[in-house]
């Protein structure tokens, strides 16, 4: 029902400039990624400054977004379930690294460790992730995505252990932060991520179901 409303304003963009209704789709579906990605990141500052997790919540989300830009991910089969998910993940992943930033600095470093090695296993074997409405069919594409995700987790990880050697315990919080952002960003692209991923798609489809029909009862 929303993307009606996409749907008009990309009609009344392209009735002004001459758009194809091909081109109108386009824009339609670019208005709704560009909207769900606003309502995504409001709904994750609002909650993480809420929550009093605010700076651990945008560390999440910029090592979320960097590492999904090269691995991908599995996604909810509507951008508004992703709109909805993403942000309740970053928040549990804020809250996570705020519970562990009391730890040891030695532990923070395993942690780190842990989560970095865990996710380049992921990264090696299984990224970059396939998209149902982009496929990659270039195995040099591939290739390149991957050693770039690669390589863009190793420097986080390393840059991660010297902040961690180098502050102490004083921003331990937002170490942790990344390091459990990225762990969990690649084990979306893993078949256990995808697997659990469809069954919260499924779980969100039932409770939107639910939502409407008691809006039509009323």
């Amino acid at each position: 029902m929303i993307r009606k409303h996409f749907l008009s304003a990309a009609g009344f963009i392209g009735s002004k400039v001459g758009l194809s209704p091909e081109d109108q789709e386009v824009v339609a579906y670019g208005l709704e990624v560009t909207f769900s990605l606003i309502i995504s990141l409001m709904l994750t500052l609002v909650l993480g400054y809420l929550l009093g997790i605010i700076t651990e919540t945008i560390m999440v989300a910029l090592v979320w977004m960097i590492v999904r830009s090269l691995a991908g991910g599995a996604h909810c089969s509507t951008l508004w379930r992703c709109a909805i998910f993403s942000p309740l993940v970053m928040i549990f992943l804020g809250s996570a690294a705020r519970l562990f930033s009391s730890f040891d600095q030695k532990l923070v470093i395993v942690i780190i460790l842990l989560c970095g090695f865990i996710a380049l296993t992921i990264t090696s074997i299984w990224a970059p992730a396939d998209n149902a409405k982009n496929r990659i069919l270039s195995a040099s594409r591939r290739r390149k995505l991957r050693d770039k995700a690669l390589a863009v987790e190793i420097t986080m990880i390393m840059l991660l252990l010297l902040a961690c050697h180098f502050t102490g315990n004083e921003y331990s919080s937002l170490l942790v932060a990344a390091g459990l952002a990225m762990l969990v960003e690649t084990l979306t692209v893993s078949p256990v991520g995808y697997s659990v991923t469809a069954f919260l798609d499924k779980l969100l489809e039932g409770m939107e179901k639910a939502v409407w029909r008691g809006g039509e009862q009323r």
